[in-house]
């Protein structure tokens, strides 16, 4: 069930005043029973794997939870004839039995997400597989992910287990984030669920406007776009090497404009319902780094993988022996720099493979860990550099070249994730750079691809909006801002861009399937 279907209108419609009427200690049960729907709606084998990774968790964490109680009361009633070996040998003896069941759960989801994953990766090679009627189940590499932070942040006793497997059930299924995230902290976001919520003014309106926006930007912009982008990448061996340049860009602005309006639109609806989901977006366009952009695009990503990963790699044994080592021959710095180099490795192999087990995506995530890697490196000579140079950090044409290469980069390294094979996109790159006739070099199929000149003006103007508003946004709430209008002004504007997506937007996604980019991971 895609969230533009007529379907997921229907559940959000009716799931508002349902919400607000039912006894406010029942508001989360509404909210389990429309997950259940929407799973079951977007294809009923879906929820079996959801039961799974509740039940597996669910079981792991309270058994968990169990042995640590145990510990505690065995340690207080033995206080006094415990001595501190007894003591510590007890504590690593339960310690060592609640991993081994954390590894187990662990273990066992990530095998099924590996499964399909590698499923899909054979499937594209092996024609026998094709008889093969397996379904991927909907959003698994999102609540798998979800799913095993909360089983690790209940070993680390960072939360205490939830004894209520339909509670445990909701934080897996909470409908509107698990097809694309934000990949939620079960402490934050259960904090949400299971408290009392009020209908307001302020929440409903602001989060009306903000859904309304999500859609305005994954209508107008990145499906208006589609046809363009795929035209330049299905046929780049037909296009010069300005125009591939240009859909370098292009591909990575439709992504921004289709993966952050479904945050929007589900960031919306939640705040309509009075819950608060963490932001996956932060203005990643006026990045100067590549680590700092990915502290801003797919912000919820990058900070479970940071985390769980980096801070499981990080504190090693084996990172510790090796830093040791490193340590005693070339210093701290030189130590430091190779555990992050070991935990960005790890990091950066695990995010490539967790997008797909398809050669480009591969690629993808080592040319990011490779390049922050070398950054990590090169710290040392970049000062030195600005420094002989003159260079202030402050200096705006500096920060302006910084912020251009940055988007540059990230806008090539997405060509290999979009393009669909490693080979198409070598050649992509080489015809890119070798065949630069004078002018565009524009096929007339490419301003006819879809409606034609008017479709692309829309587009044009509607990106423009987007862009208005996402630069307003830097120094500003926006919808702040808005709020200050005059009411008549702003039910005109609104009522104008509902009959914008509703004229335009049906016709658009009729001829598109009307899912979303990263709904594919």
């Amino acid at each position: 069930m895609s969230l533009t279907s007529m379907y997921f209108l229907i559940l959000a419609v009716l799931l508002i005043p349902i919400f607000y009427l039912v006894p406010k200690k029942g508001q989360w049960i509404v909210l389990l029973i429309s997950s259940v729907t929407f799973y079951v709606f977007s294809g009923w084998t879906n929820i079996f794997y959801v039961l799974f990774a509740t039940l597996s968790s669910f079981l792991a964490t309270t058994s968990m939870q169990k042995l640590t109680d145990k510990q505690k009361k065995y340690i207080k009633e033995n206080k006094a004839t415990l001595s501190k070996d007894d003591k510590k040998l007890y504590k690593q003896k339960i310690k060592s039995k609640r991993k081994a069941i954390m590894l187990v759960c662990i273990i066992l989801n990530v095998c099924i997400l590996l499964f399909f994953k590698l499923y899909l990766r054979l499937k594209n090679s092996i024609n026998a597989l094709d008889s093969w009627d397996i379904i991927v189940p909907l959003g698994l590499s999102y609540f798998t992910l979800q799913t095993i932070g909360y089983v690790v942040d209940v070993y680390w006793n960072n939360v205490e287990a939830e004894k209520n497997p339909l509670k445990v059930l909701l934080f897996v299924s909470f409908f509107p984030q698990m097809t694309q995230g934000p990949i939620s902290d079960f402490k934050q976001l259960t904090g949400e669920l299971f408290k009392e919520h009020n209908l307001t003014y302020e929440n409903f309106s602001r989060g009306f406007q903000r859904l309304l926006w999500g859609y305005f930007k994954k209508i107008m912009v990145a499906t208006l776009m589609s046809p363009y982008v795929s035209e330049i990448f299905e046929n780049y061996r037909d296009y010069s090497g300005i125009m591939l340049f240009v859909g370098m860009f292009v591909v990575m602005i439709q992504l921004y404009a289709d993966f952050s309006g479904y945050m929007d639109i589900v960031c919306g609806l939640c705040e309509m319902l009075d819950i608060k989901l963490s932001e996956n977006f932060n203005h990643p366009f006026i990045s100067k780094s590549l680590s700092e952009f990915w502290r801003r695009w797919h912000i919820t990503l990058g900070a479970w993988f940071k985390k769980y990963v980096f801070f499981t790699v990080g504190t090693s044994k084996f990172a510790g022996s090796i830093s040791k080592k490193i340590k005693e021959k070339h210093g701290s710095d030189a130590a430091e720099k190779v555990v992050s180099t070991i935990a960005l490795s790890a990091i950066w192999i695990s995010i490539g493979a967790w997008h797909s087990l398809f050669a480009p995506f591969v690629l993808w995530g080592l040319l990011n860990g490779i390049i922050m890697i070398f950054s990590v490196w090169m710290e040392p000579v970049y000062a030195k550099t600005k420094l002989k140079l003159n260079i202030k950090e402050e200096s705006k044409i500096f920060n302006l070249f910084r912020i251009a290469r940055t988007f540059a980069l990230v806008s090539a390294l997405e060509v290999f994730s979009d393009i669909g094979s490693l080979k198409d996109g070598l050649n992509y790159f080489v015809k890119m750079i070798t065949n630069i006739p004078m002018g565009l070099g524009l096929k007339s199929s490419f301003l006819f691809t879809t409606g034609g000149t008017k479709d692309l003006l829309i587009m044009a103007a509607c990106f423009a909006l987007m862009a208005f508003v996402d630069v307003c946004s830097l120094k500003c709430q926006f919808r702040d801002k808005f709020n200050k209008v005059h009411f008549l002004i702003r039910i005109i504007i609104l009522l104008f861009i509902f009959a914008l997506l509703a004229i335009v937007g049906i016709h658009t996604l009729v001829e598109s399937d009307g899912g979303f980019m990263y709904a594919q991971f």
